[in-house]
This record gives structure tokens, sequence and C-alpha cells, in this order.
């Protein structure tokens, strides 16, 4: 895509020695072109818009306005095409499928052979959006960031696309209540799909039902077959996690954290929060840097 006449690129990581991690920043104008498979997995920033991206990647097609700091999810393997319809400023990061296999099989605690990144195109992921920042920041060689630090960044972020979007989330996930997503009646499928989609928003369980084309009642019966709880239980499980992630990964304020992730007000964060980690967010964020600041001494120790 970076030799697609009109490309402007403003900078790479091609002369800054990173081995596990490929990036850069530049400004597409509007093309339409279908391309090759690459082994390695592609995530494509859109840091501004919107604009309308069209296509098709991983088996599927697609044609969606992405809003300012959308994400686009182009599995390695796979050939994809993509229509772009405007100008717009953008950042690619090429994972290493070599990295992507290493934190499943990290993750996971055993080897897997079949590790793959759904495709996807993401309006809201603060958590990713900010390990992309970091990797911009890391792009002007004046920032002084050494190579053992953006290895540990591309693992972080490897380990969020596996828990979050790869096709083995269920068992990577530290929360027992999630499930495969392939193995579940389609209307499931729709409700979570919804529930991630509007975390951020006030959600009745009437709503998640319109989604899921069915009633309250039978997706009740469901939640509860296959999770063990109803559907609005099983939000604030989604919600915490979120918020969870949240406060290890960003700097954003507890109440900011608490509407970005649908909660009223910071007290109906802690209460839930609390119910569910046994631990208010302010502790768990104290917890989470300490656990930070201990891996990047022993970085520093063994770089």
């Amino acid at each position: 895509m970076l030799r697609m006449p009109g490309c402007m690129v403003r900078r790479t990581s091609e002369a800054l020695g990173w081995g596990c991690v490929y990036a850069s920043l530049q400004w597409e104008s509007p093309f339409r072109k279908d391309f090759d498979a690459v082994e390695d997995q592609l995530i494509v920033w859109h840091r501004n818009g919107p604009v309308h991206i069209a296509g098709q990647g991983g088996g599927q097609a697609y044609s969606e306005i992405m809003p300012p700091d959308s994400i686009h999810l182009i599995p390695g393997g796979s050939e994809f095409s993509v229509d772009l319809g405007a100008d717009v400023e953008t950042m690619h990061i090429y994972l290493r499928r070599e990295l992507l296999q290493e934190v499943a099989n990290t993750v996971l605690g055993r080897a897997i052979s079949d590790i793959s990144i759904q495709p996807r195109l993401l309006h809201h992921d603060p958590i990713l959006r900010s390990m992309l920042e970091t990797i911009n920041t890391a792009l002007d060689p004046a920032c002084g960031f050494s190579n053992p630090e953006i290895d540990y960044m591309a693992r972080t972020i490897g380990a969020h696309l596996v828990r979050r979007y790869s096709n083995i989330q269920e068992a990577t996930s530290r929360d027992s209540f999630l499930r495969p997503l392939e193995n579940l009646p389609h209307c499931l499928t729709a409700a979570l799909e919804f529930m991630n989609r509007n975390i951020d928003a006030s959600i009745r369980v009437e709503d998640v039902a319109e989604a899921a084309q069915t009633s309250v009642g039978h997706l009740t019966r469901e939640f509860r077959v296959h999770f063990g709880m109803p559907p609005h239980r099983y939000l604030i499980k989604l919600r915490v996690n979120r918020a969870r992630d949240l406060l290890a990964s960003t700097d954003l304020p507890i109440a900011v954290i608490a509407f970005e992730c649908g909660f009223s007000h910071q007290e109906h964060l802690t209460r839930h929060f609390k119910r569910e980690l046994d631990a208010t967010p302010a502790a768990y964020r104290r917890f989470a840097g300490d656990t930070l600041r201990m891996k990047r001494v022993g970085m520093s120790a063994t770089g």
C-alpha cells in the first residue's frame, strides 16, 4: 500500500532496527487495489476521518464509514482488497507471525498451531489505540525508545489481539464466562457483538434482543444455558473487563474510564469492579503499574 500513487510516507521503522514489528506513518490518497497475502498481521489505524473503506479480506467483504481513530485488522495469510474513498492519515503496523504465535503459546500455557486474528473494523478500542500511539511516538528516533521496549510493546499489542480478536479468545481470557463465538447460536453471537460495539452506551436487554433478532425470554434462556447468567450480568462483566484493561494500559482518570465502559459514574464502576475482582479500581491500577515497572526493570537488566 505504501507504493500506491499519492501515498506520502512520513516516518517508518525501517532504519530503527526493530525485529518483531514494522510501522509506518503516511498520508494516503484514494485508491482501489487487490493485494497478495502477507504472512504477518496488519493493523491499519485511521488517524483522522471519517473515511469510507470497502473491500474484502479474511474471507469477509466489508463496506463501512470509519470514524477518526478507528482501526482495521487485516489477518496475515490471506489475500485482501482495499477501496479507499478519501484522503486519510494512516499508520500501518505489521506484527510478525512468529510473535503472535509465541504470545499465544505463552498466554495460553500450551502450544497453539492455528492462531489467527479475525478480520475486524474497530470503531472503538481505546486500549489498542493507546498502544499504537506509543508505537507512533517511537517512530521518532529522538524519543530514544530502545529495541527491548519496542519488543515489549509489540508483545503487549499481540496479547491484546489474541485475547480479544483471535480464534482462541475464549481460551486466553482470564474469565471463564467467555466462549468461542463460532460455537454459539447466531442470536448469542449477534448479542455479544452488539454489547461490545455499544459497551459505552446505556443498553437495555430489549435493545440486545432486538439486535439479536429474538425475544427477551429466548435470549435470556440462551445466556443462562451457555454462560450461566442473564444478559445484564454478562454485560457488567464485559464492562469490568474493559475497565480493567484501561486501568492497566492508560492514564485516563477513573471517572473517565467509568463513562468509557458504560457505567453511570465512578462509584458505579467501583461497586461492580470490587464485586468482580475483589479490589477497587485505584488499587488495581497501582498493582498493574507496579507489575509493569518490574517488567521494565527486568528488561533493562537483560538488555
